[in-house]
């Protein structure tokens, strides 16, 4: 790590270290009904066959983050599919919801 962060020139310059994460999210989750003893709290089974929706989340060494990145399940995009996003949340489509090295480059 010290040889890459020497190389890149990056030692001294947290601001410039960035971690990404992403996880997958369900907007149209609807578990079956269970019927089941009150005190106890029954399993949520999803359907493989809802649509993912796959949010990217970056940070810095120094704490600072950027604004989300959406990837959407779709071929054409809609700007509507940003309603009601942050302020400066972006976003793509995959065929998926999932992201991928095109996605990630994007």
């Amino acid at each position: 790590m010290k040889t890459v962060m020497e190389e890149t020139a990056l030692i001294n310059k947290p601001q410039h270290i960035y971690n990404l994460d992403e996880t997958g999210i369900q907007p149209e989750h609807r578990p079956s009904n269970v019927i089941a003893d009150p005190t106890c709290k029954p399993q949520a089974i999803t359907s493989p066959k809802l649509t993912t929706t796959t949010v990217i989340g970056r940070a810095n060494a120094l704490g600072n983050s950027i604004h989300p990145f959406f990837v959407l399940t779709g071929k054409r995009w809609n700007p509507d599919l940003m309603k009601g996003a942050c302020t400066g949340a972006a976003g793509t489509l995959s065929e998926t919801g999932w992201s991928n090295g095109e996605v990630f480059r994007h």
